[in-house]
């Protein structure tokens, strides 16, 4: 028996708690009782072995098939020429703590738990799972602008829509994700993973410890804080539940086009209960008639990007529609006509989003 090292160069850079150290027996197998079966090379059959915490031994068959087994070589073995029977020595050590104590264990992922803490997403990450977390370091936040920082940590709906896009449905060791190369997460965008020389990434992150392994799930610890990609004024609509309904009064107006484009535009966005005020079958002829729909969603655009300060200070402003809405202030109220800004500055790669709790609608328009 000798015992030889089986690390390819990219994993052991960004590897775990343990090397990839297996003792090799060779000419001997086991039975087929194996519960996975992948073809890769010998090292990266030893090292996939190594990062399932499940492994204890891999046979490896003169056709270049990896067997993963849970029973120790010791169980079945038995001479065949040709084979390989590998045990992880050590062997991969049994996780105890869940993600958020594993976290709450490590003093550089301490603004991880805070913002975990701040994003309510401590109940979720400790549950059953299993889940896969890329958790930045302290570091990594501190990348962001110390008022961006505190300002996104006071907005549990923003922090948990950003911690949520850290986190995978599954538990999927660093192999797996360079295998798919793309993932989804819980926040429903995808997160990509690519690979060059010693680097893995996770979009622009550089990963710097992979595989961390957590009683329900791993952990992934990345330099850098993934940032939801940036959307446009249409996209960000269809990302935000409470405005279904004026991106089905997008479509049928055959606005979507031009509010995917380059712009800038400001859009006064009116929630699905602005929508409800309408009644039913006022609301269902509107939106069967493109050409009038199209008038009244025209009446919510403004050529050109404007903050509601700005507005606040022109008062009025042309939209796409020809006639003119009216901005005011009374108090601690902002009302766009008699619409009352839910939400200003929202922002959108080609605009900006102001959310109003009622539909604006044209002078000659009269809601029965």
């Amino acid at each position: 028996m000798k015992s030889v090292v089986f690390v390819s160069s990219m994993f052991a850079a960004v590897s775990g708690a343990w090397t990839s150290t297996c003792s090799v027996k060779h000419d001997t197998a086991m039975s087929l009782d194996y519960y996975k079966n992948v073809r890769v090379s010998q090292g990266d059959c030893c090292d996939l072995c190594a990062s399932d915490t499940r492994c204890r031994t891999a046979v490896y068959s003169p056709w270049g098939e990896c067997h993963l087994h849970d029973a120790w070589d010791s169980a079945r073995a038995f001479a065949d020429r040709g084979w390989m029977l590998m045990t992880v020595t050590p062997a991969p050590p049994t996780p105890t703590q869940n993600i958020v104590q594993l976290a709450q264990a490590t003093p550089s992922l301490s603004t991880l738990v805070q913002a975990l803490v701040a994003g309510k997403l401590t109940t979720t990450l400790s549950g059953k799972g299993p889940y896969t977390v890329f958790a930045p370091t302290n570091t990594a936040f501190a990348k962001i602008p110390a008022a961006d920082l505190q300002k996104l940590l006071a907005n549990p709906t923003e922090l948990d829509k950003v911690l949520e896009y850290h986190v995978v449905a599954g538990k999927f060791n660093m192999r797996e994700l360079m295998t798919v190369l793309s993932a989804k997460t819980l926040e429903g965008q995808n997160v990509k993973v690519s690979g060059s020389g010693t680097v893995i990434n996770v979009n622009d992150a550089k990963v710097l410890k992979a595989d961390v392994e957590a009683t329900n799930g791993v952990v992934h610890v990345i330099d850098t804080v993934l940032m939801l990609p940036p959307q446009n004024i249409v996209q960000l609509a269809q990302a935000t539940p409470s405005l279904s309904t004026l991106v089905q009064a997008l479509v049928a107006g055959k606005l979507t086009a031009t509010l995917s484009g380059k712009g800038p535009y400001t859009v006064f966005a009116p929630t699905n209960d602005a929508f409800a005020k309408i009644p039913a079958a006022a609301l269902q002829k509107l939106l069967a008639n493109p050409r009038e729909l199209d008038k009244v969603l025209e009446y919510h655009v403004l050529a050109g990007k404007f903050n509601m300060r700005e507005l606040m200070s022109v008062v009025s402003a042309k939209t796409l529609e020809g006639q003119s809405v009216k901005v005011s202030d009374s108090g601690e109220v902002i009302n766009v006509n008699d619409a009352k800004v839910l939400k200003a500055d929202v922002e959108a790669t080609n605009g900006v989003v102001h959310v109003i709790d009622t539909v604006l609608m044209l002078t000659a328009d009269v809601m029965v």
